[in-house]
């Protein structure tokens, strides 16, 4: 117990400390300040995805201050809670050396690390999927109905993040109808508690979907009828890119093995109930793909890998666990050290890339527009909308945390009212060159709507990009306003 907290602990703080350096001089992600604006709104559904996500970033954000550091503590925090399930996970299926250079070999993918950072509906699977699966294999195999509540709360914590979490629960059903005591476990308690569970926790967000026009299977259906060949190929790409991410954990299991290296198919064979939690995911992901036409990516499976290693090891008998795990162990410390060293030059290198976050004035943009409409109402800001993403750069980066009317929709932003918009008043903010966005503007504008243009750059250590000019247009508060 000690240990793995020692090694949280030093987790979060290595790698905290590497991605608050490393993106000093960027902007956060459109998807991460998404997950901040409709977390301040605590809603059971919103227009693109279940509320549980965001949930999480409002209450996160209710005690630590909107700043980048502390969305970089939300996301390794995740990624962290996420490991110590893979620890448990792989308890279940392996001790010792074996389990400890399964674990370890986890490191040497990006997952967990490089990945983390982009705190959304995807990456919360890092911390979800190894906990859920470590609880539906206990609850196989012990039929207690204390791994059988976990597994349900679990279950509906994957339901209410993001629906790709339908791939989690047929992984958990696959995996129960290969498990040895599969007829003890359904004719147990366990099973019917966690499904029972699991809807009850769900059932207000389904309740929200049915009188709400249900805007995330639209945004689903949306994004379906992409082309079968577009399916294919993202289905291609989606393996490789599966592949090419366990690179350093295939080149440490074959090396190990060498000389003498065998692949024993018998002995994977009979390692059904691993087979299933790691191949029904991937199997899952690519059919619905074929059969929805959708577009499918790594990105989304990001957190479905933690027992990947361990078949590995299994599939390569002559790895010694022993020294997979020596050498797993010095590649994820000496990586952990070398980027952290070299963190500012890597710092430096973000900055000069093409990203937009790190080429646009967003912060600055978000300074310049709280001052500017304090100058001009003598009010704090409190409603901003406009152009994505500087509408959401607005709402995080602000020190007067306005609301966004996302997208001028009162369909996505429920929260803002014609009443609100008429007490607080509405600060747009749009990219000049976009000409549709003063034109969407146009129903909440009034008389004494103010107009402002403004060239702006983003800087870091003395060094400028490129100025982009915005439209500023302050729809002043009607009537009664707050300071």
């Amino acid at each position: 117990m000690a240990g793995g907290i020692a090694f949280f602990f030093a987790f979060v703080l290595v790698w905290w400390a590497y991605g608050s350096i490393v993106d000093a001089g960027k902007a956060l992600d459109g998807d991460v300040i998404e997950a901040y604006v409709w977390g301040r709104e605590f809603r059971l559904g919103y227009n693109q995805h279940p509320p549980l996500w965001a949930w999480i970033s409002g209450a996160w954000f209710l005690v630590f201050p909107n700043r980048e550091w502390a969305f970089h503590l939300l996301a390794v925090v995740n990624s962290g809670i996420g490991l110590l399930g893979c620890w448990r996970l792989i308890g279940l299926f392996a001790t010792g050396w074996k389990r400890l250079a399964s674990f370890v070999l986890l490191l040497l993918t990006p997952f967990y690390t490089f990945l983390c950072y982009k705190y959304n509906a995807n990456s919360i699977f890092l911390s979800i999927w190894p906990w859920t699966l470590y609880f539906a294999v206990a609850s196989l195999n012990t039929r207690s109905r204390w791994n059988a509540v976990w597994f349900g709360v679990l279950l509906a914590a994957g339901m209410l993040s993001k629906y790709y979490a339908i791939t989690l629960a047929l992984t958990c059903l696959a995996a129960s109808l290969v498990h040895p005591d599969r007829r003890a476990y359904y004719r147990s308690a366990s099973p019917y508690i966690s499904v029972g569970l699991c809807v009850l926790l769900a059932l207000p967000h389904v309740f929200w979907l049915l009188t709400s026009d249900a805007p995330p299977v639209a945004y689903i259906l949306a994004r379906t009828g992409g082309g079968m060949l577009r399916a294919l190929r993202y289905g291609g790409e989606l393996l490789g890119a599966i592949v090419l991410m366990h690179v350093a954990v295939i080149l440490v299991v074959l090396a190990a093995a060498y000389p003498s290296l065998r692949f024993d198919r018998t002995r994977l064979s009979r390692e059904r109930l691993l087979l299933v939690l790691v191949v029904t995911p991937i199997a899952l992901t690519i059919l619905f793909g074929l059969v929805f036409e959708l577009e499918v990516s790594s990105n989304m499976m990001i957190g479905t890998f933690p027992l990947v290693p361990l078949l590995l090891i299994r599939a390569f008998p002559p790895a010694e666990p022993w020294r997979v795990a020596r050498v797993a162990i010095v590649g994820a410390a000496g990586t952990a050290a070398v980027v952290l060293i070299a963190s500012p030059a890597i710092a430096y290198v973000a900055f000069r890339s093409s990203d937009p976050a790190a080429a646009e004035p967003r912060q600055e943009l978000a300074e310049y527009a709280t001052r500017l409409w304090h100058e001009q109402t003598g009010t704090k800001l409190r409603i901003v909308t406009g152009t994505d993403p500087y509408e959401n750069a607005i709402g995080f980066y602000s020190a007067d945390k306005p609301k966004v009317f996302i997208g001028f929709s009162q369909w996505k932003a429920p929260w803002i009212t014609p009443d609100a918009l008429a007490r607080d008043g509405l600060l747009v903010v749009c990219l000049r060159e976009y000409a549709f966005c003063p034109v969407q503007a146009a129903p909440f504008l009034s008389p004494e709507t103010k107009r402002f243009t403004v060239s702006l750059s983003h800087e870091f250590w003395g060094h400028r990009r490129a100025p982009m000019e915005f439209n500023l247009l302050l729809v002043p508060p009607k009537a009664n306003p707050r300071s």
